[in-house]
């Protein structure tokens, strides 16, 4: 019978899947609460203390981004119950971003294309195949077609069609249009982020996220020892003093290394 987590065990793994992926915010609370210098790079909870005396962090900084750091963070008093990890870390957030001054709605006037994966290129391969089996010609496209419905039943392309249409063409495009007006972004970027949504959907959104997170990540090391790291799309992070530009982040700094090579 395989183990079941209690319900104390999945409000943790629930607490790091959510602020694993917020890295502003735990560069944030890492830059205030403790005394460590310099660029964080890729920063990590890897678990908390049973007694509830710290949490165990791991960062990458650069320019390996692939070297990890073990960084102990302390609740001071320790904590007496799990349930009492998410509300600690959502105020040490609080008062870090307060301290930073971090905007809420950050500015974001560029565009910054999405890597093909882990969603862009499935959602192409994904659009591509429903044209072929939706409009296809010849033998090959009308089997393919006649395997579908006698898999899936003749509505079903009918329903993958309108569900494309529904989310490609207006869900996504209109969040998107919401989203970059909120964050004050110019006309011409705008559409390029909308096309990116009509052509890739999914992969766009979280692109944008992506850098949003990144600004305020800038906002932070603006006001610390590290100073400002640059904009997302000069190019890998180099270390102060070295020679190069600031920093496009672990996954733009990964794909500029190998085109170096």
């Amino acid at each position: 019978m395989a183990h079941r987590p209690t319900a104390t065990q999945k409000e943790l793994e629930d607490v790091l899947t959510y602020f694993n992926n917020q890295p502003d915010m735990l560069t944030a609370i890492v830059k205030h609460r403790t005394s460590t210098r310099g660029h964080l790079g890729d920063v990590l909870i890897q678990s908390f203390d049973p007694e509830g005396k710290f949490a165990t962090l791991e960062l990458r900084p650069p320019p390996a981004w692939s070297t990890p750091v073990t960084l102990e963070l302390p609740f001071d008093p320790p904590l007496t119950s799990a349930w009492h990890v998410r509300p600690t870390l959502k105020r040490w957030r609080d008062e870090a971003y307060a301290k930073y001054n971090v905007p809420a709605t950050p500015p974001l006037t560029y565009y910054s294309s999405p890597t093909l994966l882990p969603l862009a290129l499935p959602a192409l391969v994904g659009l591509a195949v429903l044209a072929f089996a939706l409009y296809g010609t010849g033998e090959t496209a009308r089997a393919f077609r006649a395997w579908v419905d006698g898999t899936l039943g003749n509505l079903a392309l009918p329903a993958a069609k309108w569900t494309a249409i529904a989310f490609h063409l207006v869900l996504e495009p209109i969040y998107m249009l919401v989203l970059t007006a909120r964050h004050g972004t110019p006309s011409a970027v705008r559409a390029q982020w909308v096309l990116t949504v009509v052509l890739v959907g999914f992969a766009g959104i979280t692109e944008f996220w992506d850098c949003l997170q990144y600004e305020r990540i800038r906002h932070i090391y603006k006001q610390t020892d590290v100073g400002d790291i640059g904009h997302r799309l000069a190019g890998p992070y180099v270390v102060p003093g070295a020679k190069g530009k600031g920093t496009g982040g672990p996954a733009k700094a990964a794909a500029a290394a190998k085109k170096a090579q």
